[in-house]
Parts: structure tokens; C-alpha cells; sequence
């Protein structure tokens, strides 16, 4: 397991990409801060424990296309830690603590989120349930049709997006665009090729044959 070569690690980020869950639990052991990256699986859990509350850190996306979106760009983390929790808000309003906001006492940046954006975020988490379930059932819809490769079988997979692999993805676009699916998307390129990420980035079995594959399909809620 990867878990018993881990060394030298400051932290490690699980990320619940898809919708899908990370089984993150022999990860707890490893004694390092877990950062749970959640931003496509609001309202993912395991056991009904909610991704992003087993970790040091759980980091959630609001953008628009999320499962659960504002009007803009937002996001929150969240933490059990209250250490941290002071840390990451002062941060968020250019070192800022609490109660005085002209005093900047450490680094950085303004990130606060309007108050506008969570006014719509709180309204919009009554109906995330039902919306969870319509995304499952076109989720489940598309996997009737393929089911390559499989999706993560641990918890419960919120589907953000479907995936599949196929032969040929012209093709395959083709017959969705025909049968009323009209949005579609391909991975033009591995994030490994991007100029600001060949010197620290490995190279990764079967990333060509992935990018050159891949093809997700969006599941909205009706």
C-alpha cells in the first residue's frame, strides 16, 4: 500500500474528484495533516459521515458549475480545529485577526466571501438533497449505458460529473449530441504538459491514453 511508503510527507489531500469518495481511512494513521479536497462532492459521505470532516481540513468549492454553487466565485473550508480556524480566517482577510481589521498581523489575501453569495448558498442548500438524487439518477442512467472505467464503490458517489473512456470520442459526442445531451467535454491536454508544472510534476503511466479518451458528461439537476 502507498500508505506504508509514505516519508518525509508535510500533509497529504485526498481529493473526492467526480463526486466519488476517497476511502481516506488509512490515511488518519499516517499521523500528517489530511486537507480532504471536496469542491466536486457536497453532500458525499461515507458510513454518513460527510467528506471533509474526517481530515485536518475539509476545502469546498461554491463556483457556479458545483453541485452546490453561487452566482460567483466562493468557497469555504472547514475544520474541528480552532487553531486553525482563526488562522484560515485571518488569511482569507489580508492577515486581519477578528476583531480589528486594520491590523494586519501575517500574510494574506482578500478572500472573503460576499454576503450576497452565502444569502444564496443558504437557500439553495434546502433543495442540494433533491438535487443529489436527480445527479444519481442521471448518473446512473449514463453508467446503464458504460460503465468504463468504474466509479469508486465507497460511500456515496454524488456524481458532480459522469466520465467514461471511450474508442472514439468524436463518435461518442456524435451519438449524445443526437440523442439530446449537449454537453459534453474532453481533456485537451495532462495538466503534466503545461509549462508551469514540468518541473515538479512526474510522469504518470497512461496519461496520453487517458487525455486522449476521457469524456465527461454533466449531470444537472432537472
Amino acid at each position: 500500500m502507498l500508505v506504508d511508503k509514505v516519508h518525509d510527507v508535510d500533509c497529504v489531500i485526498p481529493v473526492h474528484l467526480y463526486g466519488q469518495c476517497v476511502d481516506i481511512s488509512k490515511l488518519l494513521h499516517l499521523n500528517i495533516p489530511i486537507i480532504e479536497d471536496c469542491a466536486q462532492a457536497h453532500g458525499a459521505n461515507v458510513n454518513g459521515q460527510h467528506v471533509g470532516t474526517r481530515g485536518t481540513i475539509g476545502c469546498f468549492s461554491f463556483y457556479p458549475g458545483k453541485n452546490l454553487g453561487a452566482l460567483g466565485d466562493a468557497g469555504a473550508c472547514i475544520t474541528n480545529d480552532e487553531c486553525l480556524s482563526i488562522k484560515m480566517k485571518q488569511y482569507a482577510s489580508l492577515g486581519s485577526p477578528k476583531n480589528d481589521r486594520y491590523a494586519h498581523i501575517s500574510d494574506g489575501i482578500n478572500s472573503r466571501m460576499d454576503g450576497i453569495q452565502g444569502l444564496l448558498l443558504c437557500e439553495k442548500l434546502k433543495h442540494l438533497n433533491e438535487w443529489t438524487e436527480d445527479r444519481i439518477r442521471v448518473g446512473e442512467i449514463y453508467r446503464s449505458g458504460s460503465d468504463f472505467p468504474k466509479r469508486s464503490s465507497v460511500g456515496k458517489d454524488v456524481y458532480h460529473v459522469f466520465y467514461t473512456l471511450q474508442g472514439d470520442r468524436d463518435e461518442y459526442i456524435k451519438f449524445m449530441n443526437n440523442n439530446g445531451v449537449q454537453r459534453v467535454f474532453i481533456t485537451p491536454q495532462p495538466y503534466q504538459t503545461w509549462n508551469v508544472s514540468k518541473s515538479f510534476t512526474p510522469i504518470v503511466k497512461m496519461r496520453d491514453y487517458f487525455v486522449n479518451h476521457v469524456l465527461v458528461c454533466q449531470c444537472f439537476h432537472t
